[in-house]
C-alpha cells in the first residue's frame, strides 16, 4: 500500500486548521512584540533547543530584557 501523506502536513490529509493556527501565531507574536519593552535578547550562555521531524519547533528559548 502506497501512503502518500504526512498527517497534518502534506497531501490529501492536510490539517484543515493549519491556516488558522499560523494566523493565530502571527497575531500573537505581533501583539507580544508591541507590548514587551525594547532591548530584549537571548540570555547569554543559553542555547535554544528545537525539535524536528516533519514539523520544526522551538522547545525553549530564554530571553532577557534591559531594564
Amino acid at each position: 500500500r502506497n501512503v502518500r501523506h504526512f498527517a497534518f502536513g502534506f497531501g490529501p490529509h492536510f490539517c484543515m486548521g493549519s491556516h488558522l493556527a499560523r494566523r493565530e501565531l502571527e497575531v500573537a507574536l505581533r501583539e507580544w512584540l508591541a507590548r514587551v519593552p525594547n532591548g530584549w535578547r537571548l540570555k547569554p550562555g543559553t542555547e535554544t533547543t528545537t525539535h524536528g521531524g516533519h514539523s520544526f519547533g522551538i522547545n525553549a528559548i530564554e530571553l532577557v530584557w534591559d531594564v
